[in-house]
């Protein structure tokens, strides 16, 4: 009988910082990409990310993880929502 191999599914780790580039590469860019694509109902995660910044702007690098977390999530879900274009 062939042996059968298993593989944890591991949760990415919330970086210290948010992404400056694509969301679809990367360990950092994982924990975001997860986020944008459990809120974000089907939108590039890209655009979410590219829309998040120019919202957020500068502020970005002086936020706090669980806070910029939150925000994200909130975030995309109010793109899902049309509140936000």
């Amino acid at each position: 009988m062939a042996k059968m191999h298993t593989f944890a599914v591991t949760t990415p780790v919330r970086p210290a910082r948010f992404p400056n580039n694509s969301l679809a590469y990367g360990a950092d860019e994982q924990y975001f990409r997860r986020i944008a694509l459990d809120r974000g109902g089907g939108y590039d995660t890209d655009m979410i990310a590219d829309a998040y910044r120019q919202q957020v702007g500068m502020t970005i690098d002086t936020l706090a993880g669980t806070v910029w977390t939150s925000l994200l999530r909130r975030f995309a879900q109010a793109m899902l929502q049309g509140e936000v274009s």
